[in-house]
């Protein structure tokens, strides 16, 4: 019983790590972030100029740990930036996080 327990929950784990690897990150951006921060994401939108909205292609989007940092700001907000926490799901958050590093030079 304890064995078969332990393998339900290997076997939970490694699905949805399938699951969030299989969330196309650019779509998630494409379809929340890109009238603030732009396709290319340096946020020189309309929207994104008014807010004064951060560029993401800015190095430091690229660090290691920065990937924890802009999954905080997308799913808590910051300041000048609603949280998505409500219209995203986890790992929808973690995909547009991944993406984000792309635009900062991060090889996918």
């Amino acid at each position: 019983m304890v064995r078969s327990v332990f393998v339900l929950t290997i076997l939970f784990f490694t699905a949805s790590r399938v699951v969030a690897a299989d969330v196309d990150g650019k779509a998630v951006y494409a379809k929340h972030c890109t009238n603030c921060h732009g396709e290319d994401g340096h946020g020189q939108t309309p929207a994104g100029k008014a807010l004064k909205t951060v560029s993401l292609v800015d190095p430091q989007w690229a660090t290691p740990d920065a990937l924890p940092k802009i999954e905080g700001a997308v799913r808590d907000g910051v300041p000048r930036m609603p949280a998505m926490k409500a219209k995203l799901s986890p790992e929808e958050i973690a995909a547009v996080a991944r993406y984000v590093q792309q635009l900062a030079g991060v090889k996918p």
